[in-house]
């Protein structure tokens, strides 16, 4: 009996290694399949914990490093057409220096301002319609920022901006003369885009080379007034730019909501109000309009380079905040299916090397001098001069601003050689924004380098928790199936002697 008792103890010792063989061989067949050491928590759960955890920065940082090449591609892009841009800049440069050759008709020079003229609407349209993934790829806005997301945490960013590259925005500063007319103005609202409201009237330009006489007629733009101006500025080395903003800003609760306005003719909708949604929109159209727009956080600013007037009129269910400059106290609501248009005017700068004067011509006040302080802007103690107390205005000296032109401004028919100061400008302008932008690219590439370094050796910290030592598991699968089969065999006799020992007894 007793030799019955040992033999049942060895069988169930047996069935325990065999069962024990059987989790053991389960487990290293679970771990070569998968590869993976910690296949659940409960298979080692401070591991499983610390192996999640850098998975999670391990996909993050392989995202970041997308994000990376996303703006690396960006940059690149702009890169590429500030670099077509600069050629046309640069043809503008050759284009007036020839220009400036005395031994050049009008009609030459008329030709060569032709090309000139078509090389800076390039430029505008490289400008205004590249675009990056949908959006315009330069700025349309000065306050304007990138970030791009370079890590797992918040605030892992890095922030770049761009200038905008309109053509009016490559300006050049030289020392000499200035005076500029009223101060771009609105007129009143109106269930029509009203006329500006400019009387007709007379004035000289007086200066040592000569005197000559513009006459402006009622209702003239602003930009026929500098090329009535432009027109003689021959005889008296004075020429103007003329140029049209505005502001609009949200009235209370208009952000998010859908606006539609028209400019100059021609209709926009928004669907959710925003800043630079809006100028985005203006900008699309600015070809038919001829307004450009930029955002800023606090409104958009409308300007027509040409300094044409501009004509607003609201949609209905719509509302804008519209002020001219430097008045916004005295702004107006637009409000659409009430008083809801108006016309934005704009302002003329005359410039000149030397000093000149405008002169009222008998009792008549020239309406573009009657009224704004800002006819001699920079001049500190005559800021409020204007033709209706004063007989002549003078011209003030500027070191450093006397005159400013931009790209857009570049006329050799008349000053070449501001032409040619400008485009000048502008090259550098565009060969030190190229320079910013190839220094962030350079810093991508390093930042998408260190992304990958630190990945990759994450990935391996990783490894060592949670993936399975496929030697070491192949060693325990060769172990368990031996465990398993002596096992199986020992059970086998162990069950077996007690029937022998049974048949014995009978």
């Amino acid at each position: 009996m007793s030799l019955i008792v040992n033999t049942n103890i060895a069988s169930m010792n047996s069935q325990r290694s065999l069962v024990s063989s059987a989790k053991e061989l389960q487990t290293a067949m679970e771990r070569l399949s998968s590869g993976k050491k910690i296949n659940s928590a409960a298979d080692d759960a401070a591991g499983f914990a610390i192996a999640e955890r850098m998975t999670a920065q391990v996909r993050g940082l392989q995202a970041a490093v997308k994000n990376v090449n996303d703006g690396l591609s960006y940059l690149q892009t702009v890169d590429g057409t500030l670099a077509t841009s600069l050629r046309l800049v640069q043809r503008i440069n050759e284009l007036s220096i020839q220009a400036s050759n005395g031994t050049l008709s009008r009609s030459d020079k008329s030709n060569i301002q032709t090309e000139i003229r078509g090389l800076i609407d390039e430029v505008d349209r490289i400008y205004f319609d590249t675009e990056f993934n949908g959006s315009q790829a330069l700025p349309s806005g000065w306050n304007e920022s990138t970030a791009i997301q370079v890590g797992v945490n918040d605030g892992d960013q890095i922030d770049f901006s761009l200038t905008p590259m309109a053509a009016v925005d490559f300006l050049a500063a030289k020392e000499g003369y200035a005076l500029w007319s009223d101060a771009p103005f609105r007129t009143d609202a109106n269930t029509d885009p009203p006329l500006n409201g400019l009387s007709a009237s007379s004035f000289t330009i007086s200066n040592s080379i000569g005197v000559t006489t513009i006459a402006i007629e009622a209702n003239q733009t602003a930009e026929e007034i500098e090329l009535a101006v432009n027109a003689k500025a021959l005889e008296t080395g004075v020429f103007a730019r003329a140029y049209t903003w505005g502001f609009l800003e949200a009235v209370d609760g208009s952000l998010g909501q859908p606006l539609a306005l028209s400019v100059n003719g021609y209709d926009i909708g928004v669907d959710s109000f925003s800043y630079e949604g809006l100028a985005h929109a203006l900008n699309e159209i600015r070809e038919k309009t001829g307004v450009e727009a930029y955002a800023y956080d606090w409104g958009v600013q409308l300007g027509n380079a040409k300094g044409e007037d501009i004509e607003l009129e609201m949609g209905a269910s719509s509302s804008l905040y519209a002020y001219a400059p430097w008045n916004w106290a005295d702004g107006v609501t637009l409000l659409g299916g009430a008083d809801d248009s108006l016309t934005f005017s704009g302002s003329v700068r005359f410039m000149s090397a030397s000093e000149f004067t405008v002169d009222k011509i008998g009792d008549s006040v020239p309406t573009i001098f009657d009224s704004n302080p800002r006819t001699l802007e920079g001049h500190p103690s005559a800021t409020n001069a204007t033709l209706a107390e004063l007989d002549s205005l003078t011209s003030y000296y500027d070191s450093q601003f006397g005159i400013i032109q931009s790209l857009d401004d570049a006329n050799v028919e008349h000053t070449a050689w501001v032409a040619n100061f400008v485009s000048r400008a502008a090259m550098n302008e565009i060969v030190q924004q190229r320079a910013e932008i190839g220094a962030q690219i350079n810093r991508f590439n390093y930042t998408i380098s260190n992304l990958m370094n630190v990945a990759e050796n994450t990935m391996a910290a990783k490894s060592r928790i949670q993936d399975a030592d496929f030697a070491v598991e192949a060693a325990k699968l060769a172990k368990s199936q031996v465990l398993q089969q002596t096992g199986t065999a020992m059970l086998a006799q162990a069950n077996a002697q007690p029937q022998m020992i049974l048949s014995l007894i009978r």
